[in-house]
């Protein structure tokens, strides 16, 4: 299967429930790449999240024939579980739709381990997340080799 590398948006994550107390903001966001909150370093933010909301992620996936892209979010680490929750990724552009602002609600409060937007499915890595006091820190599981480079809120290592 062919992976297209592609950063859009980002996501926000919250400790609270209506998008209160925002844990990190995860910019650049590559879809079909599991971002998994585990950490060996740094503030873990494994089991902490209780709402999260998008903005400028791609609305539409070939895994679902130019339809609807979804965020699935796991109560798993490396997106692994099949007892996943998914919200279509266009609710960041449409009224109708809400942003899951109470994971109490969906019985994923304080158990999300992972999340992943699915564009084509399947996995094209894994990312870490993890907080610092100015930052969040993305450490890639998958690649041996290293490189760096930096935004605002995130660290690709």
């Amino acid at each position: 299967m062919l992976f297209v590398w592609t950063e859009a948006g980002y996501v926000e994550l919250f400790k609270d429930a209506y998008f209160k107390n925002k844990l990190t903001r995860v910019k650049d966001v590559v879809v079909d790449v599991c971002y998994t909150f585990k950490c060996d370093y740094g503030k873990s933010l494994d089991d902490m999240i209780t709402s999260a909301k998008w903005h400028d992620l791609p609305e539409k996936g070939d895994f679902f024939g130019e339809g609807d892209a979804t965020i699935n979010f796991y109560p798993d680490l490396n997106c692994k579980s099949r007892h996943d929750k998914s919200w279509l990724v266009k609710t960041q552009s449409t009224k109708k739709l809400y942003f899951p602002e109470n994971f109490q609600l969906d019985r994923i409060n304080d158990a999300i381990s992972s999340f992943k937007v699915i564009n084509a499915g399947g996995v094209a890595g894994v990312l870490r997340v993890c907080a610092s006091p100015e930052s969040a820190i993305v450490d890639a599981l998958s690649n041996g080799g290293s490189s760096a480079s930096v935004n605002d809120t995130v660290t690709y290592l």
